[in-house]
């Protein structure tokens, strides 16, 4: 197996503040997404339980999500880069105090936010809610998070930068403009309304899955990847065609462009890139598929982390090309505004993302705590999460269907 020689030190200290408190966030997010699927299905019968107005799909929706995106994912896949970073470069992770300062923040700017939007206090958003004070908390701990990785990310001895360093230097520098980008901080507010307001905020959104969550989860894949199956990866080309094509294409291919009120050549132009995307993404589909190609055997013996690997890469694929697939006029015309959108999304969310997190914590934690972690435990939990993905997706998928039939 190629597994580097960990010693455990504030590395590793620092790393488990971000993990612990992303698994924290998730057990929140998740029970927030149980008491959100009963008011969705009788919004009704909750109109006499006691504080009623919190009690709603428009108070619970844009804090379930925040807590998935901010707390979950964004945690667990910062902590991870901060274990992962150090484990290639052989370097302790650089000003390890202002990281640490940047996992409290992060945790109060996440508890801040939800409880503000359980309050009704919003913007109105999608991805963006939380007002500009607890937007600038959070801008802050991502900074902080990111001057400690990106000081670790080079190679003092003239080595070429190890894939998984691409991805997550890239996300670092995309996530934090996009952030500030996407909640208007530092703009005046009537800067951008009306249309100009939904396309900032189609931009931040598309943006926020493909080149932070996305990059950073690739970033997690390209590193427990060739450690379990024990061998390179197959082509750091492919892998650079993946990083540099994503970067160029994705910020601007998206569908909601597609049948906008914009004029017809930005259109075409989404259109053309969005095709011109499945370049970059067959690239790192056939990379990911060729490492992994005879040793797929690993990765189940490997245990609950192999497993969630491999659902993981799954996940992704049908991501990638799902995106593109609802690019193509006719499909457009049908799903768009649809559940459809909201199964794309799960599938990125709660599959895709979700999936690598969690693949990468249990595949570092073992030895990050020096003991095994509960391998029934751990089974038990795929399993369930398994299912519970592919029916909600599924169960959007057709719903959206339907609905774009009409």
């Amino acid at each position: 197996m190629i597994r580097p020689v960990l010693v455990r030190n504030e590395r590793d200290n620092v790393s488990l503040l971000y993990l612990y408190s992303a698994t924290l966030w998730l057990v929140l997010g998740a029970a927030i997404g149980a008491v959100l699927s009963f008011v969705a299905l009788s919004p009704a019968g909750w109109q006499g339980a006691a504080f009623y107005p919190v009690l709603t799909y428009g108070r619970l929706q844009p804090v379930y999500t925040h807590l998935i995106v901010y707390g979950w994912l964004s945690m667990s896949l910062v902590g991870l880069a901060l274990y992962i970073v150090p484990a290639l470069t052989g370097r302790r992770v650089k000003a390890v105090g202002v990281v640490r300062g940047a996992a409290w923040l992060h945790n109060a700017a996440v508890a801040a936010g939800a409880l503000s939007l359980l309050m009704g206090v919003r913007t109105g958003r999608e991805w963006a809610e939380v007002t500009s004070p607890l937007a600038w908390l959070l801008l802050l701990a991502l900074i902080g998070a990111g001057y400690g990785l990106l000081t670790s990310v080079r190679n003092d001895d003239g080595r070429a930068l190890d894939v998984p360093m691409w991805y997550f230097g890239g996300a670092f520098v995309w996530g934090i403009v996009l952030y500030a980008f996407g909640h208007g901080i530092g703009v005046p507010a009537d800067r951008a309304i009306g249309l100009a307001d939904a396309l900032v905020n189609w931009f931040y959104g598309h943006n926020l899955l493909g080149l932070w969550l996305g990059m950073m989860g690739l970033g997690v894949v390209y590193y427990v990847l060739p450690r379990i199956v024990d061998r390179p990866i197959f082509s750091s080309r492919l892998a650079g065609i993946g990083f540099w094509g994503m970067a160029a294409l994705y910020p601007a291919a998206g569908a909601y462009l597609i049948g906008a009120p914009i004029p017809e050549p930005v259109q075409k132009a989404a259109l053309a890139l969005g095709l011109l995307l499945l370049v970059p993404l067959w690239a790192v589909s056939v990379n990911l598929l060729r490492t992994v190609e005879g040793r797929w055997s690993a990765l189940r013996a490997e245990g609950p982390a192999g497993r969630f690997l491999a659902a993981s890469i799954v996940f992704y694929i049908l991501f990638w090309f799902k995106g593109v697939f609802q690019l193509l006029p006719p499909v457009n015309e049908t799903v768009k505004f649809t559940f459809w959108i909201n199964a794309y999304e799960q599938l990125a969310l709660m599959g895709a993302f979700t999936f690598a997190a969690v693949a990468g914590m249990y595949y570092v934690l073992p030895q990050a705590l020096g003991r095994p972690l509960s391998g029934a435990l751990a089974s038990f939990h795929f399993w369930v999460s398994l299912v519970g993905v592919v029916l909600l997706y599924v169960a959007l998928t057709f719903a959206g269907l339907a609905q774009g039939a009409g």
